[in-house]
């Protein structure tokens, strides 16, 4: 994901791929059975980016190789007094993300604003994670700093369908008046 900056990209699939990332844009790929990958800044900008890396079960390391850009302006979006949800893949609250997946993830891009709280329901037996860019929320009930990341583990033993709520919530009015949590959580 994009935070600032133009990151120019190429991948090497049975077609090529190129084309820039914008603020925003989120890249979503799959390596599969293999891809040629490259990604560099122009010369004089410094991007601000966010990559995580999802290790597929081994029944599934030699799937299709996939590359999707979704762009900002096409990300699904639920909104809720104080809260806006971006869902690139997976659903919140109905809202389905364009992002197609060989594996179950939920990746959403989350702006609180002061004094809110979002949960997101997911299954028992995933873990989450949330990258804070900005502000002090709390995740899972433990305040999280900027540049940090709060997480949650997966219930042991839960039963199939089982479902638990992943939390962030904002106390306090920040410098800047949105807080903007990322998060994604990957089974």
């Amino acid at each position: 994901m994009d935070f600032g900056g133009a990151i120019p990209k190429r991948c090497q699939l049975p077609r090529k791929t190129t084309g820039a990332l914008g603020l925003g844009d989120v890249q979503w790929m799959t390596a599969g059975r293999g891809i040629i990958h490259r990604e560099l800044a122009f010369r004089n900008e410094h991007p601000h980016t966010l990559q995580l890396w999802v290790d597929l079960p081994a029944s599934d390391k030699l799937v299709e190789t996939r590359y999707q850009d979704l762009r900002q302006a096409g990300h699904a979006v639920h909104t809720e007094p104080g809260v806006k949800v971006q869902v690139i893949s997976a659903a919140a609250a109905g809202v389905v993300g364009p992002a197609l997946n060989h594996h179950p993830i939920t990746g959403l891009i989350l702006t609180l604003g002061p004094d809110t709280t979002y949960a997101q329901l997911l299954p028992a037996d995933h873990r989450a994670f949330a990258f804070v860019l900005d502000g002090r929320p709390l995740i899972g009930n433990r305040p999280v700093e900027k540049d940090r990341i709060g997480w949650s583990d997966p219930i042991a033993g839960g039963d199939e369908g089982r479902q638990r709520a992943f939390r962030a919530h904002t106390r306090w009015r920040p410098a800047d008046p949105d807080h903007v949590v990322r998060r994604a959580s990957a089974g």
